[in-house]
């Protein structure tokens, strides 16, 4: 009786926990909007809004897309295995280029996709999903987007 009780507490913490957005740079008001299952991959669907006066031209890096699921599991790009994806605005972010820029009009929400393949099937949510992209004005300057705790709607 005793350890059916500390498994529900346990049960309970966890799925109360909130999702957190945290950004090393004040470009974006980002809302999540659901992480849902579709085969064998997730999608995580969000909302990226501009809140400067200007709209905004930056390029994703790709290369540095990463998340982790409760199950253990590691997504990155590049990865046969257990694939990540971006998508801005229906443009797919399949290749890494210097060219492909994405403008975030000012006070406008574009729409921003990841998605994880092979997630596993006891996977019941996204601990960690992680994205860079570059600044405006210096190709030097990567800014970072951590998002933590994203249920997995199944």
């Amino acid at each position: 009786m005793f350890s059916i009780g500390l498994c529900l507490i346990s049960f309970c913490l966890s799925a109360s926990a909130q999702v957190k957005i945290a950004a090393s740079h004040n470009d974006f008001k980002i809302q999540v909007l659901r992480c849902a299952v579709k085969g064998s991959s997730c999608y995580v669907d969000m909302l990226f809004e501009n809140k400067g006066a200007a709209d905004l031209n930056v390029r994703a890096d790709i290369e540095a897309l990463k998340g982790y699921d409760d199950a253990g599991n590691q997504y990155k790009y590049g990865n046969n295995a257990n694939g990540a994806f971006l998508y801005i605005a229906d443009m797919n972010y399949a290749m890494p280029s210097y060219n492909s820029n994405a403008v975030f009009a000012s006070e406008v929400p574009v729409k921003v996709r990841v998605e994880f393949t092979n997630v596993s099937e006891i996977a019941t949510q996204i601990r960690r999903l992680e994205f860079h992209y570059v600044g405006p004005n210096d190709y030097l300057d990567k800014r970072v987007v951590k998002i933590s705790n994203i249920p997995i709607s199944r």
